[in-house]
């Protein structure tokens, strides 16, 4: 679990009958951020990635630097910083990331702009999703189109904060939400 400048926490025994007994630790506070947005586990349960940045439109959320993943279950970690051919994470919120539960190397992560204050990148307009084809070892910023209105054809969304993120494995298909946008 990650919490709010927090870090990151994990129990092997979250599930025991008596919560008392539930042990918890942290396992990235040496890491260059603490600031926690969204955390996701790969469906064999070894790659871990945190999205970094708080991007819960308040003035008191700190942002982020990127995504941290641990391919060893969170006994070591990477920071990646940014996403090919991109500037950088750093400024931006990471509000949910979802692995393809059919092919977990297939993962899609939805980037949102931080509140006013603490280190936020307002000028920074690479909000939106981008997805990973490698299990999130690299990642790239997604074309997302819009209908015309009036009229045939589509409209590519300039810029938007994306504000979740999920799988549907009967469909196999990514459900995403952009603020100020709606569902795609």
């Amino acid at each position: 679990m990650g919490a709010a400048y927090g870090g990151v926490w994990k129990s092997t025994n979250a599930a025991a009958a008596n919560a008392a007994s539930v042990l918890w630790t942290p396992i990235a506070d040496d890491q260059a951020t603490l600031s926690i947005g969204a955390i996701t586990v790969s469906p064999n349960g070894q790659t871990v990635l945190v999205g970094t940045g708080e991007p819960n439109n308040s003035v008191d959320s700190y942002y982020g630097l990127g995504i941290l993943r641990s391919t060893n279950a969170g006994a070591s970690w990477t920071l990646i910083s940014n996403a090919t051919g991109a500037p950088s994470f750093r400024g931006l919120g990471f509000s949910k990331i979802a692995f393809n539960a059919n092919n977990p190397s297939q993962v899609v992560a939805a980037v949102a702009h931080v509140g006013a204050d603490e280190g936020s990148n307002a000028a920074n307009n690479t909000v939106g999703l981008y997805f990973s084809s490698d299990g999130g070892a690299s990642w790239s910023l997604a074309t997302i189109l819009d209908p015309a209105v009036p009229g045939p054809g589509n409209v590519q969304v300039i810029s938007g904060s994306a504000t979740d993120v999920v799988f549907d494995a009967n469909n196999g298909t990514f459900y995403a939400v952009y603020r100020a946008h709606g569902f795609y």
